[in-house]
């Protein structure tokens, strides 16, 4: 084909001197691709850690959720003026230790407790502390739910694993 465009007149031909074998990328073309990913992931990555922390703080709001049915169903079986405790229904949701872990030793359950007043209508008091373990992914999650007469109060840990102590510690979840 290089000899169709070789005259006498033109020298060199351009086609023929620049002839490569074409089944390879070039640098730049490698760079640009290695930059779009670069970028792409660094956009993502904040994204992708934002939606594993939600997906932690549902399975904590779920653990304390069944522990609420769990002491609720417990304290009215036992009637007004009396309060149930976290070893009165560890079995019922999953808590395999005395000391509050889960069979997978993810979530922490620091207190779980409920009472049911003598007033009528019956008032319920209590509270549900819940963190994640650090060594078992689940860390830096910690939450408590209060219970009162004008409903239950969730509160969500700011930093590390304590669990707020009061409903107006911590921040809303």
């Amino acid at each position: 084909m290089c000899g169709a465009f070789n005259s006498p007149r033109v020298k060199r031909c351009f086609f023929c001197e620049v002839e490569r074998a074409s089944g390879g990328f070039t640098l730049v073309e490698v760079m640009v691709v290695i930059l779009s990913v670069g970028i792409l992931s660094a956009a993502a990555l904040p994204l992708y850690l934002g939606f594993t922390h939600d997906a932690k703080l549902a399975e904590a709001k779920a653990l304390g959720g069944s522990i609420l049915t769990a002491l609720s169903g417990c304290a009215q079986v036992k009637g007004a003026g009396n309060n149930c405790v976290m070893s009165e229904i560890q079995t019922r949701v999953g808590l395999t230790s005395p000391q509050g872990f889960t069979y997978d030793n993810r979530w922490k359950v620091h207190t779980a407790q409920l009472s049911v007043s003598t007033d009528t209508p019956p008032i319920l008091n209590g509270t549900i502390s819940i963190s994640g373990v650090a060594q078992n992914a689940a860390n830096l999650v910690a939450l408590s739910f209060f219970i009162n007469a004008s409903g239950v109060t969730l509160r969500c840990g700011t930093t590390g694993n304590n669990p707020p102590s009061t409903s107006t510690a911590g921040e809303a979840c």
